[in-house]
């Protein structure tokens, strides 16, 4: 009887081991995939603004030139 409860408790060791292995790996997907998606959020935002700012200035009355403003001399 003695064989069958260490048995049960390295088995048990196993599985905590195990899962302390998989929530370590967990927690390691995670911080990828939210450092992913931050600079993929950026990324995907930045030619959508842009957009945005000349669109907005193609509907006003400024326009944009190369050229220098007046007395900025």
């Amino acid at each position: 009887m003695s064989v069958q409860p260490n048995r049960s408790r390295k088995k048990q060791q196993k599985i905590a081991y195990e899962l302390a292995v998989a929530l370590e790996e967990a927690k390691e997907a995670n911080e990828a995939k939210q450092s992913f998606l931050s600079k993929m959020s950026y990324d995907i935002r930045r030619p959508v603004n842009v957009k945005d700012i000349l669109n907005t200035l193609k509907e006003s009355k400024y326009t944009i030139t190369s050229e220098p403003l007046k007395g900025a001399e």
